[in-house]
């Protein structure tokens, strides 16, 4: 399945639109506004609440809690290295391999790709193509992808330029 995620701009706090390979919203997501640390919610099209993140706060690294349908999934590290930005979910076979330039990741399975994520690059927002292998969880995927995001998104606003 592919999918193609979209920021609202304009909003207080983070709002996603992730739209299927039709063009129709499958799925959105509310970020947090008052919290400790990033907070999602994933609702599908029918308002049901699918899956939810939350940063763990007070870590070395950035993790973040990944539950799908109120089960915990496990809890996305992100990885001590100086070139590619790379991440693994904790008790799972999962590993993120991300570029250096932080815009395109590969999920694997083991030795399997299992999705892939690419960021647009010059675009107002951030807009992300996410292409999943059926059989692997739609939700789990964005999970990813959100946390990700947040990652880069708090990782640009701390750095600053003399």
């Amino acid at each position: 399945m592919k999918y193609y995620v979209e920021q609202r701009l304009f909003s207080f706090f983070d709002k996603f639109d992730i739209y299927d390979e039709n063009g129709d919203v499958a799925y959105y997501v509310e970020g947090s506004f008052l919290s400790f640390g990033k907070q999602f919610r994933i609702y599908d099209k029918h308002n049901n609440q699918v899956g939810y993140i939350e940063q763990k706060i007070l870590t070395f690294l950035p993790q973040f809690e990944i539950y799908v349908d109120n089960i915990h999934i496990g809890t996305l590290v992100k990885e001590l290295t100086f070139f590619n930005q790379n991440y693994y979910l904790k008790d799972s076979d999962l590993s993120i391999q991300g570029d250096i330039l932080a815009h395109d990741y590969k999920i694997m399975e083991g030795d399997m790709i299992v999705a892939t994520i690419s960021k647009q690059w010059f675009t107002f927002g951030d807009k992300y193509f996410i292409d999943i292998i059926d059989g692997f969880d739609d939700i789990i995927a964005i999970s990813i992808m959100l946390s990700i995001d947040a990652v880069i998104a708090t990782s640009s606003n701390t750095t600053t330029t003399n």
